[in-house]
């Protein structure tokens, strides 16, 4: 899942690694429904997410997001997910450690190499996380404890951000209290 960097006000993918962000809002796009499908058998589960629009001719759906799957936290379209070392709580993002002292090219607390590719690979893992509940309401129904989940200090700095990625701030009398989809979320270990 995408997370924009530039709106939070410290790096993203510590705030998601440490559970400061627990939270985030998506704007519901026309085509996108609910989803609540109870069968349980020992090949079909509960289904429980958010479906985009229906193929009618292949008459399938699409879930976007789903209770109790999980995912890769990536900081742009097409850019490859985060890994974080488990130990030292060292992210990588594009070959560089971010959140941690780095001395030299070393992490100060687990001394891998930003070069030891191997290395690396066997100590981090994918920063991943899952999805624990997706419910739709109104941009403007969120309350101040909601906006620490998101990561912000307060509701009017979370406001103004999503409305800027989310280009309504110049729409904003159009459409000033949008339905968003708020899905829930606690990092994958």
């Amino acid at each position: 899942m995408i997370f924009t960097q530039k709106i939070y006000p410290r790096p993203v993918a510590e705030m998601i690694l440490d559970g400061t962000k627990t939270c985030t809002r998506r704007l519901v796009k026309e085509g996108e429904d609910w989803l609540e499908y109870i069968k349980e058998t020992p090949k079909e589960k509960q289904i429980v997410g958010v479906t985009s629009k229906p193929n009618f001719k292949k008459h399938t759906l699409k879930i976007k997001w789903q209770v109790g799957r999980d995912y890769c936290v990536s900081l742009g379209r097409g850019k490859a997910g985060l890994w974080y070392c488990p130990k030292c709580k060292a992210i990588l993002i594009d070959k560089k450690f971010i959140g941690k002292e780095i001395i030299g090219e070393k992490c100060s607390e687990c001394g891998l190499h930003e070069n030891e590719k191997r290395t690396i690979t066997a100590k981090f893992k994918p920063l991943r996380f899952k999805i624990t509940g997706i419910r739709k309401e109104r941009l403007l129904d969120l309350t101040e404890a909601d906006t620490k989940k998101e990561g912000f200090k307060n509701k009017m700095d979370f406001l103004y951000a999503f409305l800027k990625i989310n280009k309504l701030w110049e729409e904003n009398i159009k459409c000033p209290n949008p339905e968003v989809w708020v899905l829930d979320f606690k990092v994958k270990k």
